[in-house]
Protein backbone atom coordinates (compact mmCIF):
# COMPACT_ATOMS: atom_id res chain seq x y z
CA UNK A 1 0.00 0.00 0.00
CA UNK A 2 1.16 3.66 -0.62
CA UNK A 3 0.80 5.40 2.81
CA UNK A 4 1.22 9.24 2.34
CA UNK A 5 2.63 10.23 5.78
CA UNK A 6 4.63 13.82 4.25
CA UNK A 7 5.46 14.60 1.32
CA UNK A 8 8.91 13.17 1.18
CA UNK A 9 7.67 9.63 2.21
CA UNK A 10 5.17 10.04 -0.92
CA UNK A 11 7.94 10.43 -3.25
CA UNK A 12 9.99 7.21 -1.44
CA UNK A 13 6.43 5.31 -2.35
CA UNK A 14 6.01 7.13 -5.41
CA UNK A 15 8.98 5.75 -7.00
CA UNK A 16 8.70 1.97 -5.39
CA UNK A 17 6.28 2.25 -8.24
CA UNK A 18 8.63 3.99 -11.07
CA UNK A 19 10.80 6.65 -10.35
CA UNK A 20 8.55 8.57 -12.58
CA UNK A 21 5.70 7.75 -11.48
CA UNK A 22 2.89 10.38 -11.31
CA UNK A 23 -0.46 9.91 -10.20
CA UNK A 24 -1.56 13.10 -12.52
CA UNK A 25 -1.03 11.33 -15.45
CA UNK A 26 -4.26 9.27 -14.75
CA UNK A 27 -6.32 11.49 -12.14
CA UNK A 28 -5.71 14.99 -13.51
CA UNK A 29 -6.50 16.94 -16.89
CA UNK A 30 -6.80 19.82 -18.38
CA UNK A 31 -8.62 19.83 -21.93
CA UNK A 32 -8.90 22.52 -24.19
CA UNK A 33 -12.53 21.97 -25.90
CA UNK A 34 -11.97 24.97 -28.64
CA UNK A 35 -9.23 23.39 -30.51
CA UNK A 36 -9.22 19.48 -29.14
CA UNK A 37 -5.55 19.89 -27.46
CA UNK A 38 -4.94 18.39 -23.68
CA UNK A 39 -2.19 18.06 -21.25
CA UNK A 40 -2.27 15.71 -17.74
CA UNK A 41 -0.72 19.10 -15.97
CA UNK A 42 0.64 22.80 -16.70
CA UNK A 43 3.95 21.27 -17.14
CA UNK A 44 3.70 19.08 -19.88
CA UNK A 45 3.07 20.50 -23.67
CA UNK A 46 -0.32 20.00 -24.70
CA UNK A 47 -0.84 17.15 -27.68
CA UNK A 48 -3.91 16.92 -29.66
CA UNK A 49 -7.17 14.84 -29.54
CA UNK A 50 -8.22 12.74 -31.92
CA UNK A 51 -11.46 13.57 -33.20
CA UNK A 52 -12.20 10.56 -34.38
CA UNK A 53 -11.63 8.59 -31.41
CA UNK A 54 -13.72 10.77 -29.24
CA UNK A 55 -16.95 10.06 -31.60
CA UNK A 56 -17.63 6.72 -30.17
CA UNK A 57 -15.40 7.51 -26.58
CA UNK A 58 -15.51 10.61 -25.13
CA UNK A 59 -13.24 9.47 -22.66
CA UNK A 60 -10.82 9.98 -25.11
CA UNK A 61 -10.54 13.72 -25.04
CA UNK A 62 -8.55 12.16 -21.99
CA UNK A 63 -7.48 8.91 -22.24
CA UNK A 64 -5.46 9.59 -25.63
CA UNK A 65 -3.36 7.06 -27.37
CA UNK A 66 -0.37 9.46 -26.57
CA UNK A 67 -0.51 9.68 -22.76
CA UNK A 68 -1.36 6.55 -22.40
CA UNK A 69 2.21 5.91 -23.61
CA UNK A 70 3.36 8.23 -21.45
CA UNK A 71 1.83 6.38 -18.13
CA UNK A 72 3.18 3.03 -20.10
CA UNK A 73 6.53 4.78 -19.59
CA UNK A 74 5.82 5.43 -15.88
CA UNK A 75 5.04 2.36 -14.56
CA UNK A 76 8.39 0.82 -16.22
CA UNK A 77 9.95 2.81 -13.81
CA UNK A 78 11.33 5.64 -16.22
CA UNK A 79 11.02 9.14 -16.66
CA UNK A 80 9.34 10.64 -19.40
CA UNK A 81 10.71 13.35 -21.37
CA UNK A 82 7.35 15.73 -20.97
CA UNK A 83 7.68 15.61 -17.33
CA UNK A 84 11.05 17.16 -16.99
CA UNK A 85 10.18 19.98 -15.02
CA UNK A 86 9.94 17.75 -11.95
CA UNK A 87 13.37 16.15 -12.76
CA UNK A 88 15.18 18.71 -13.21
CA UNK A 89 13.27 19.86 -9.47
CA UNK A 90 14.24 16.73 -8.17
CA UNK A 91 18.17 16.41 -9.19
CA UNK A 92 18.56 20.25 -8.23
CA UNK A 93 19.08 18.93 -4.64
CA UNK A 94 18.58 15.91 -2.44
CA UNK A 95 15.97 16.82 -0.86
CA UNK A 96 14.05 18.20 -3.18
CA UNK A 97 10.03 17.61 -3.93
CA UNK A 98 8.76 17.91 -7.43
CA UNK A 99 5.01 18.78 -8.38
CA UNK A 100 4.33 15.45 -8.98
CA UNK A 101 3.97 14.64 -5.18
CA UNK A 102 1.74 18.06 -4.90
CA UNK A 103 -0.29 16.45 -8.01
CA UNK A 104 -0.21 12.96 -6.48
CA UNK A 105 -1.00 13.30 -2.93
CA UNK A 106 -4.42 14.61 -2.91
CA UNK A 107 -5.92 11.09 -4.10
CA UNK A 108 -6.33 8.34 -1.99
CA UNK A 109 -4.22 5.38 -1.05
CA UNK A 110 -6.90 3.52 -3.13
CA UNK A 111 -6.90 5.54 -5.86
CA UNK A 112 -3.44 5.06 -6.69
CA UNK A 113 -2.77 1.45 -5.87
CA UNK A 114 -5.57 1.35 -8.57
CA UNK A 115 -3.38 2.72 -10.88
CA UNK A 116 -0.12 1.18 -9.66
CA UNK A 117 -1.18 -2.08 -11.06
CA UNK A 118 -3.68 -1.27 -14.39
CA UNK A 119 -2.91 -2.05 -17.43
CA UNK A 120 -1.67 1.69 -18.47
CA UNK A 121 -4.56 1.34 -22.08
CA UNK A 122 -7.13 1.54 -19.65
CA UNK A 123 -9.55 4.36 -20.19
CA UNK A 124 -9.35 5.92 -16.59
CA UNK A 125 -11.71 8.65 -15.55
CA UNK A 126 -9.95 12.12 -13.60
CA UNK A 127 -10.85 12.82 -10.60
CA UNK A 128 -9.22 16.22 -11.06
CA UNK A 129 -10.25 17.86 -14.35
CA UNK A 130 -9.61 21.37 -15.91
CA UNK A 131 -11.54 22.54 -18.88
CA UNK A 132 -11.21 25.37 -20.79
CA UNK A 133 -14.61 26.56 -23.52
CA UNK A 134 -12.47 28.84 -25.33
CA UNK A 135 -9.50 31.43 -25.56
CA UNK A 136 -11.51 34.60 -24.74
CA UNK A 137 -10.09 37.05 -22.62
CA UNK A 138 -9.39 40.73 -22.06
CA UNK A 139 -6.23 40.44 -21.11
CA UNK A 140 -2.91 39.83 -22.64
CA UNK A 141 -0.86 38.41 -20.40
CA UNK A 142 3.19 38.70 -21.74
CA UNK A 143 3.40 34.69 -21.29
CA UNK A 144 0.33 33.86 -22.84
CA UNK A 145 -0.17 33.96 -26.82
CA UNK A 146 -2.58 34.57 -29.61
CA UNK A 147 -3.87 30.47 -28.86
CA UNK A 148 -5.25 31.54 -25.57
CA UNK A 149 -5.92 34.98 -25.76
CA UNK A 150 -8.48 36.85 -28.24
CA UNK A 151 -6.93 40.20 -27.14
CA UNK A 152 -3.57 38.16 -28.12
CA UNK A 153 -4.75 37.15 -31.21
CA UNK A 154 -6.51 40.88 -32.01
CA UNK A 155 -3.27 42.54 -31.42
CA UNK A 156 -1.27 40.44 -33.58
CA UNK A 157 -3.98 40.81 -36.71
CA UNK A 158 -3.50 44.87 -36.20
CA UNK A 159 -0.18 45.25 -35.44
CA UNK A 160 1.88 42.45 -36.89
CA UNK A 161 4.01 39.84 -35.32
CA UNK A 162 7.14 39.73 -32.94
CA UNK A 163 9.28 37.56 -35.30
CA UNK A 164 10.37 35.50 -32.49
CA UNK A 165 13.51 32.86 -33.25
CA UNK A 166 12.22 30.64 -30.54
CA UNK A 167 8.13 31.53 -30.04
CA UNK A 168 6.66 28.43 -29.40
CA UNK A 169 4.32 27.19 -32.45
CA UNK A 170 5.07 30.96 -33.77
CA UNK A 171 1.64 31.90 -31.28
CA UNK A 172 3.72 35.08 -31.25
CA UNK A 173 4.55 35.60 -34.62
CA UNK A 174 1.01 34.97 -36.28
CA UNK A 175 -2.83 35.07 -35.26
CA UNK A 176 -3.66 31.93 -34.12
CA UNK A 177 -6.26 30.06 -36.93
CA UNK A 178 -9.42 30.41 -34.56
CA UNK A 179 -12.72 29.75 -35.63
CA UNK A 180 -14.34 33.00 -35.81
CA UNK A 181 -17.57 31.37 -34.23
CA UNK A 182 -15.77 29.26 -32.15
CA UNK A 183 -17.66 30.72 -29.01
CA UNK A 184 -20.76 30.78 -30.78
CA UNK A 185 -21.33 27.17 -31.54
CA UNK A 186 -20.19 23.56 -29.94
CA UNK A 187 -17.18 21.78 -31.54
CA UNK A 188 -16.95 18.36 -31.69
CA UNK A 189 -15.02 18.38 -28.68
CA UNK A 190 -17.37 20.24 -26.62
CA UNK A 191 -20.37 17.99 -27.31
CA UNK A 192 -17.82 14.77 -26.45
CA UNK A 193 -17.26 16.87 -23.21
CA UNK A 194 -21.09 17.37 -22.83
CA UNK A 195 -21.91 13.12 -23.74
CA UNK A 196 -18.94 12.70 -21.53
CA UNK A 197 -20.32 14.54 -18.21
CA UNK A 198 -23.38 13.13 -18.40
CA UNK A 199 -22.10 9.43 -18.43
CA UNK A 200 -20.41 8.76 -15.73
CA UNK A 201 -17.91 11.44 -15.87
CA UNK A 202 -19.50 13.51 -13.11
CA UNK A 203 -20.39 11.00 -11.06
CA UNK A 204 -16.56 9.99 -10.44
CA UNK A 205 -14.97 13.97 -10.29
CA UNK A 206 -13.71 15.36 -7.16
CA UNK A 207 -13.02 18.71 -8.64
CA UNK A 208 -14.01 20.40 -12.32
CA UNK A 209 -12.43 23.17 -13.07
CA UNK A 210 -13.01 25.86 -15.59
CA UNK A 211 -10.33 27.75 -17.23
CA UNK A 212 -9.70 29.82 -20.15
CA UNK A 213 -9.10 32.57 -21.77
CA UNK A 214 -11.53 34.45 -19.16
CA UNK A 215 -14.12 31.84 -18.29
CA UNK A 216 -16.78 34.43 -16.85
CA UNK A 217 -16.53 36.20 -20.64
CA UNK A 218 -17.43 32.94 -22.53
CA UNK A 219 -20.89 32.29 -22.77
CA UNK A 220 -20.36 28.56 -22.44
CA UNK A 221 -19.56 29.00 -18.66
CA UNK A 222 -22.60 30.26 -17.96
CA UNK A 223 -24.72 27.68 -20.04
CA UNK A 224 -22.47 24.85 -18.13
CA UNK A 225 -23.33 26.47 -15.02
CA UNK A 226 -27.14 26.89 -15.68
CA UNK A 227 -27.00 22.81 -17.02
CA UNK A 228 -24.72 21.69 -13.10
CA UNK A 229 -27.73 20.29 -10.90
CA UNK A 230 -26.78 19.21 -7.49
CA UNK A 231 -22.85 18.75 -8.38
CA UNK A 232 -21.25 16.23 -5.53
CA UNK A 233 -17.44 17.67 -7.04
CA UNK A 234 -15.73 20.55 -6.18
CA UNK A 235 -16.26 23.22 -8.60
CA UNK A 236 -12.82 26.09 -9.23
CA UNK A 237 -12.58 28.81 -11.31
CA UNK A 238 -9.52 30.68 -12.82
CA UNK A 239 -10.31 33.96 -13.21
CA UNK A 240 -7.79 37.72 -13.58
CA UNK A 241 -11.12 39.62 -11.89
CA UNK A 242 -10.70 41.81 -14.39
CA UNK A 243 -14.67 42.14 -14.53
CA UNK A 244 -17.29 44.77 -14.11
CA UNK A 245 -19.40 44.69 -11.51
CA UNK A 246 -22.22 43.49 -12.77
CA UNK A 247 -20.74 40.03 -14.09
CA UNK A 248 -18.41 39.54 -10.67
CA UNK A 249 -22.10 39.89 -8.92
CA UNK A 250 -22.85 37.59 -11.42
CA UNK A 251 -20.47 34.88 -10.10
CA UNK A 252 -21.21 35.86 -6.53
CA UNK A 253 -24.60 34.69 -6.65
CA UNK A 254 -23.60 31.67 -8.65
CA UNK A 255 -21.19 29.97 -5.96
CA UNK A 256 -24.37 29.31 -3.46
CA UNK A 257 -24.82 26.59 -5.88
CA UNK A 258 -22.24 24.70 -4.74
CA UNK A 259 -20.69 23.22 -1.16
CA UNK A 260 -17.46 23.48 -1.91
CA UNK A 261 -16.54 26.30 -4.64
CA UNK A 262 -13.05 27.76 -5.10
CA UNK A 263 -11.50 30.83 -6.55
CA UNK A 264 -8.25 30.93 -8.48
CA UNK A 265 -6.71 34.15 -9.17
CA UNK A 266 -3.32 34.82 -10.66
CA UNK A 267 -1.03 38.07 -9.77
CA UNK A 268 2.59 37.48 -8.71
CA UNK A 269 4.42 40.67 -8.99
CA UNK A 270 4.53 44.51 -7.36
CA UNK A 271 1.15 46.79 -8.73
CA UNK A 272 3.11 48.65 -11.92
CA UNK A 273 5.15 45.46 -12.43
CA UNK A 274 1.87 42.97 -12.76
CA UNK A 275 -0.04 46.08 -15.03
CA UNK A 276 2.92 45.40 -16.91
CA UNK A 277 3.02 41.60 -17.18
CA UNK A 278 -0.52 40.95 -17.13
CA UNK A 279 -1.47 43.42 -20.55
CA UNK A 280 -4.80 44.83 -19.58
CA UNK A 281 -4.55 44.16 -15.72
CA UNK A 282 -5.94 46.51 -13.78
CA UNK A 283 -4.34 46.81 -10.12
CA UNK A 284 -6.89 48.22 -8.18
CA UNK A 285 -9.69 46.91 -10.14
CA UNK A 286 -8.25 43.67 -8.98
CA UNK A 287 -8.19 44.32 -5.43
CA UNK A 288 -11.23 45.70 -5.23
CA UNK A 289 -12.87 42.30 -6.89
CA UNK A 290 -10.91 39.80 -4.66
CA UNK A 291 -12.38 41.62 -1.86
CA UNK A 292 -15.46 42.06 -3.01
CA UNK A 293 -15.42 38.10 -3.36
CA UNK A 294 -13.93 37.41 0.11
CA UNK A 295 -16.59 39.08 1.80
CA UNK A 296 -19.80 37.58 -0.16
CA UNK A 297 -19.07 34.95 -1.95
CA UNK A 298 -19.94 31.27 -0.95
CA UNK A 299 -16.28 29.85 -1.10
CA UNK A 300 -14.01 27.07 0.48
CA UNK A 301 -11.14 28.67 -0.87
CA UNK A 302 -9.23 31.10 -2.53
CA UNK A 303 -5.51 30.69 -4.09
CA UNK A 304 -3.60 33.52 -5.48
CA UNK A 305 -1.93 31.50 -8.76
CA UNK A 306 1.76 33.24 -9.08
CA UNK A 307 4.00 32.61 -12.39
CA UNK A 308 7.27 33.43 -12.17
CA UNK A 309 9.07 34.71 -14.73
CA UNK A 310 11.79 36.86 -15.76
CA UNK A 311 9.81 39.56 -16.38
CA UNK A 312 7.67 39.37 -12.71
CA UNK A 313 10.44 38.21 -10.81
CA UNK A 314 11.74 41.14 -10.01
CA UNK A 315 8.90 42.39 -8.13
CA UNK A 316 7.43 39.47 -6.58
CA UNK A 317 9.26 40.37 -3.04
CA UNK A 318 6.91 43.97 -3.86
CA UNK A 319 3.71 41.27 -4.09
CA UNK A 320 4.52 39.27 -1.62
CA UNK A 321 4.17 42.25 0.51
CA UNK A 322 0.90 43.29 -1.11
CA UNK A 323 -0.13 39.74 0.12
CA UNK A 324 0.13 40.23 3.63
CA UNK A 325 -1.70 42.82 3.51
CA UNK A 326 -4.49 40.74 1.92
CA UNK A 327 -3.91 38.15 4.83
CA UNK A 328 -4.30 40.77 7.47
CA UNK A 329 -7.80 42.02 6.42
CA UNK A 330 -9.14 38.41 5.99
CA UNK A 331 -7.60 36.81 8.60
CA UNK A 332 -10.52 34.04 9.32
CA UNK A 333 -10.09 33.65 5.41
CA UNK A 334 -7.95 30.68 3.92
CA UNK A 335 -6.28 32.37 1.08
CA UNK A 336 -3.29 30.99 -0.39
CA UNK A 337 -0.31 31.74 -2.70
CA UNK A 338 1.50 29.26 -5.09
CA UNK A 339 4.73 29.58 -7.33
CA UNK A 340 4.65 28.43 -10.41
CA UNK A 341 7.58 28.26 -12.19
CA UNK A 342 7.08 29.68 -16.02
CA UNK A 343 8.91 26.88 -18.79
CA UNK A 344 7.14 28.56 -21.89
CA UNK A 345 7.77 30.40 -23.62
CA UNK A 346 11.44 29.87 -22.54
CA UNK A 347 12.79 33.24 -23.34
CA UNK A 348 10.84 34.36 -20.30
CA UNK A 349 12.14 31.88 -18.15
CA UNK A 350 13.67 32.37 -14.99
CA UNK A 351 17.18 30.95 -16.70
CA UNK A 352 17.72 33.65 -18.87
CA UNK A 353 18.51 35.54 -16.11
CA UNK A 354 22.61 35.97 -15.33
CA UNK A 355 23.32 34.36 -12.28
CA UNK A 356 23.87 37.63 -10.15
CA UNK A 357 20.62 38.05 -10.52
CA UNK A 358 19.21 35.06 -9.69
CA UNK A 359 20.98 35.35 -6.49
CA UNK A 360 19.86 38.89 -5.94
CA UNK A 361 16.33 37.80 -6.23
CA UNK A 362 16.67 34.42 -4.63
CA UNK A 363 18.75 36.44 -1.19
CA UNK A 364 15.30 38.51 -0.99
CA UNK A 365 12.89 36.12 -1.28
CA UNK A 366 14.40 34.00 1.54
CA UNK A 367 14.72 37.22 3.66
CA UNK A 368 10.98 38.16 3.20
CA UNK A 369 10.28 34.24 3.93
CA UNK A 370 12.92 33.99 7.19
CA UNK A 371 10.23 36.97 8.14
CA UNK A 372 7.12 36.13 7.34
CA UNK A 373 7.07 32.44 7.78
CA UNK A 374 4.84 32.30 10.53
CA UNK A 375 2.34 33.75 8.30
CA UNK A 376 1.85 31.51 5.94
CA UNK A 377 0.67 27.45 5.84
CA UNK A 378 3.26 24.91 4.79
CA UNK A 379 2.02 24.54 1.54
CA UNK A 380 3.12 28.08 0.84
CA UNK A 381 6.31 28.05 2.46
CA UNK A 382 7.11 24.67 0.21
CA UNK A 383 6.09 26.69 -2.42
CA UNK A 384 8.60 29.93 -1.94
CA UNK A 385 11.37 27.52 -0.89
CA UNK A 386 11.14 25.48 -4.06
CA UNK A 387 11.47 28.36 -5.99
CA UNK A 388 14.49 29.53 -3.89
CA UNK A 389 16.29 25.84 -5.20
CA UNK A 390 15.44 26.46 -8.52
CA UNK A 391 16.68 29.65 -8.57
CA UNK A 392 20.03 28.93 -6.44
CA UNK A 393 20.24 25.57 -8.19
CA UNK A 394 18.66 24.78 -11.91
CA UNK A 395 20.35 26.98 -15.07
CA UNK A 396 18.11 25.62 -17.81
CA UNK A 397 14.83 23.74 -18.39
CA UNK A 398 15.21 20.14 -18.81
CA UNK A 399 13.79 20.46 -22.75
CA UNK A 400 15.24 23.38 -23.53
CA UNK A 401 17.36 23.40 -26.84
CA UNK A 402 17.29 26.76 -27.64
CA UNK A 403 20.76 28.47 -27.31
CA UNK A 404 20.64 31.15 -24.59
CA UNK A 405 21.81 34.18 -27.41
CA UNK A 406 18.29 33.58 -29.02
CA UNK A 407 16.41 33.39 -25.83
CA UNK A 408 18.47 36.95 -25.03
CA UNK A 409 18.01 38.44 -28.37
CA UNK A 410 14.25 37.30 -28.19
CA UNK A 411 13.23 38.82 -24.78
CA UNK A 412 14.79 41.95 -26.10
CA UNK A 413 13.00 41.91 -28.94
CA UNK A 414 10.29 41.29 -27.34
CA UNK A 415 10.07 43.35 -24.16
CA UNK A 416 10.75 46.55 -26.39
CA UNK A 417 7.94 45.63 -28.73
CA UNK A 418 5.56 44.74 -26.22
CA UNK A 419 6.43 47.79 -24.07
CA UNK A 420 5.60 49.66 -26.87
CA UNK A 421 2.16 48.33 -27.60
CA UNK A 422 1.45 48.96 -24.32
CA UNK A 423 2.10 52.37 -23.85
CA UNK A 424 4.08 51.68 -21.28
CA UNK A 425 8.24 52.72 -20.09
CA UNK A 426 10.04 50.32 -18.45
CA UNK A 427 12.23 51.68 -16.85
CA UNK A 428 9.30 53.30 -14.94
CA UNK A 429 8.43 50.50 -13.55
CA UNK A 430 12.25 48.42 -13.18
CA UNK A 431 14.92 48.82 -10.79
CA UNK A 432 18.57 49.94 -12.77
CA UNK A 433 20.33 46.80 -12.39
CA UNK A 434 17.17 44.60 -14.46
CA UNK A 435 16.93 47.42 -16.62
CA UNK A 436 21.03 47.41 -17.33
CA UNK A 437 21.24 43.95 -18.09
CA UNK A 438 18.12 44.15 -20.77
CA UNK A 439 20.30 46.70 -22.36
CA UNK A 440 23.25 44.60 -22.54
CA UNK A 441 20.93 42.15 -24.29
CA UNK A 442 20.70 44.07 -27.33
CA UNK A 443 22.26 42.60 -30.94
Amino acid sequence: MILVDNDKALLQKLNKVGKGFCAAKWYNSTIWLSNGRTSSCHLPPAHSIDPEAIKTNPSALHNTDYKKSVRAEMLAGNRPTECGYCWKVEDAAPDAVSDRVYKSKIYSNEQINLIAHADPTDDINPRTLEISFDNVCNFQCTYCNSEFSTTWNADIFRNGGYDLKTSQGGTYNQPFSFDSNIIKKPTPYSDAFMRWYDSGLKDDLDELRITGGEPTMSPSFWKFLDKIDNPTFRFSVNSNLGMADNVLNKLIECTSKFTEFELYTSVESSPAISEFVRGGFKWNTWINNLNKFIQHANYKSINIMMTVSVLSLPGLVGFLNEYLKIKTAHPNKQITISANILRFPNFQSVNTLPKHLKEKYSSQIKQWLNNNTGILVDFEVEHIERLCQYLDNVETSYEDNDTLLDKHNDLFKFVNEYARRQHINIEDIYEGDFIAWLATLKK
